[in-house]
């Protein structure tokens, strides 16, 4: 783990993630790291951290030459595609069934193929968005509130990721 104090807080990073970037832009390779927010269990705090990663990374390429601007800062919203081990976790299964009216088969955790199925797999076409239930319920499968994530979420497209950290 190495520490870095970013925006007037201290946060915690693996070695690795710290030695991966700064040994990619040593030889030249340009990291262009992907993030994803809304994981079962995720809180504000968490997502921070990831951030904050994103200001250290900015610091960093910055101080090679590279603009701030090169860091991705864009993040994708958690979200559950047929087929995927994730609908394992009993918290996607719950918000699915809450905001999409999904059943579940309860011992393979399969959907039930019906019109609620339906309607789900026609609103996967973009894994940034933050998917809609009929009722206009948000899918968040992480324990930030949903009028936190989904301001989050304007953060994010209006370019403005790092301003998370004031919140």
């Amino acid at each position: 783990m190495f520490i870095i104090e970013t925006i007037g807080k201290t946060y915690q990073f693996s070695r690795s993630m710290k030695e991966g970037i700064r040994n990619s832009q040593e030889v030249g390779i340009h990291a262009n790291c992907t993030w994803i927010k809304g994981n079962p269990t995720e809180n504000l705090e968490d997502l921070k951290e990831t951030v904050a990663f994103m200001a250290w990374q900015e610091k960093l390429y910055a101080k090679n030459g590279t603009p701030p601007k090169a860091v991705n800062k864009r993040m994708f919203t958690l979200t559950w595609y047929p087929g995927t081990e994730i609908i394992h976790h009993p918290r996607v299964r719950q918000e699915l069934n809450r905001v999409f009216g999904l059943n579940f088969n309860p011992t393979t955790h399969e959907p039930v193929c019906d019109e609620k199925f339906h309607q789900y797999c026609l609103a996967l076409d973009d894994a940034t968005k933050v998917l809609e239930g009929p009722d206009g319920e948000p899918l968040n499968f992480s324990d930030i509130p949903n009028d936190t994530f989904l301001k989050i979420r304007e953060l994010v497209d209006s370019d403005r990721t790092l301003e998370i950290l004031d919140m």
